[in-house]
């Protein structure tokens, strides 16, 4: 990206802005994909709606023949404007709409159920003479030390319980699911085995027979791989662990990512607005704020480069680059390695997942979004 195109999409956008593509997404879904299709060709990549849910980049992944991952009758009506089909779509979150929930089951998508509450209310709005083909339960299991708040709880008998529940109703249940948020492989480890736990539990109950599908939900880093690639050693680990399982290799492998496919689709850049040097430190105010980049606050999640604007830099000894909120610890990168000036472009590589979908009108208004492939998002 170089000074003239940024200067020209200023001009029309304003001093802050994302950066991506159609394409760019296109080529992010598929380097996940690979790997697990290498390893697993029963593998289903559900991608997380939450995360980015721009209509242009939602229509590149329905392009590469991934599933939608969704949580809300809106994310449902994004996904069929994009493409998707009922059969294509996984319905998670703890509040879910139910009879948009028995549409997606009865059109052979994939309904995970978050609580026995969930499985209550599901088993009260299936009409009298009514079938389902059947649910998904998300399973809640420690990992870290640090319960979640969503799924069934595995222990104590809940989740036989909840099983029961629905199968007195005739919902058979087609899947298991966890999503616990643990990107290291150390946590995939324990979540693989944990899952396989569970399995084998369920040939206890004279269940597993029944069982169309795993779904390990997300919770991916792009550095981590195998042998060099990227994702391989998620692939590794899951395919393993199915292939362990179940003998015959259709049972299906669902995964949902998020932040792994769209941070590498999306960069953010912004101005150097003003210089304020305070002792042997200059701030450069920018045109952005740390909520442009991670939607929890944390320093740049991916390279940060400069594009030189021309002018005279700031000579103190340590830059920081800040952010134009009021707020203290608005500061997107505390020791930049080089000197800026006023008319600089900061780039922030690889970020915009959730910070574009969550980003506030705090002070000004949130940043658009330029797809290159056209125009404004």
């Amino acid at each position: 990206m170089d000074l003239r195109t940024l200067q020209t999409l200023e001009a029309r956008w304003g001093a802050g802005f994302y950066l991506t593509s159609r394409e760019r997404m296109l080529r992010s879904c598929r380097a996940v994909c690979i790997p697990f299709e290498r390893r697993y060709p029963a593998f289903r990549l559900a991608y997380s709606f939450k995360t980015c849910s721009l209509p242009p980049l939602l229509e590149a992944i329905h392009t590469a023949g991934a599933w939608a991952e969704i949580t809300s009758e809106r994310e449902y009506a994004l996904a069929v404007q994009a493409g998707f089909a009922d059969d294509s779509m996984v319905y998670n979150g703890p509040f879910k709409d139910m009879g948009l929930a028995l549409r997606i089951a009865a059109a052979g998508g994939v309904v995970n159920l978050d609580s026995p509450w969930e499985a209550a209310r599901l088993c009260q709005a299936l009409p009298m003479g009514k079938s389902c083909p059947g649910v998904g339960l998300r399973c809640n299991f420690d990992v870290d030390g640090r319960p979640s708040r969503f799924g069934i709880p595995v222990d104590h008998g809940t989740l036989e319980d909840t099983v029961r529940l629905l199968m007195g109703r005739g919902i058979p249940v087609r899947g298991l699911h966890c999503h616990i948020k643990s990107r290291d492989m150390a946590g995939w480890r324990i979540k693989a085995r944990r899952m396989s736990e569970l399995v084998h539990r369920w040939r206890g109950l004279g269940l597993a027979g029944g069982l169309d599908y795993l779904d390990f939900g997300g919770g991916f880093r792009f550095e981590a791989g195998a042998g060099g690639e990227p994702f391989g050693g998620y692939a590794d680990l899951l395919a393993d662990t199915m292939r362990e399982l179940f003998r015959k290799e259709k049972m299906k492998l669902i995964i949902e990512p998020g932040a792994a496919v769209a941070e590498r689709a999306m960069d953010f850049a912004a101005r150097v607005v003003n210089l304020n040097q305070v002792g042997d430190t200059c701030f450069a105010t920018l045109a952005g704020t740390i909520c442009d980049i991670s939607a929890v606050r944390r320093r740049p999640p991916g390279a940060v480069v400069r594009i030189p604007g021309g002018g005279p830099v700031c000579t103190a000894r340590r830059t920081v680059l800040a952010g134009f909120t009021c707020m203290e610890d608005d500061i997107l990168c505390e020791d930049f390695p080089e000197k800026v000036a006023v008319g600089d472009y900061i780039l922030f590589r690889n970020t915009g997942a959730y910070s574009s979908a969550l980003r506030s009108e705090f002070i000004r208004e949130c940043p658009p979004v330029v797809c290159l492939d056209d125009a404004l998002l």
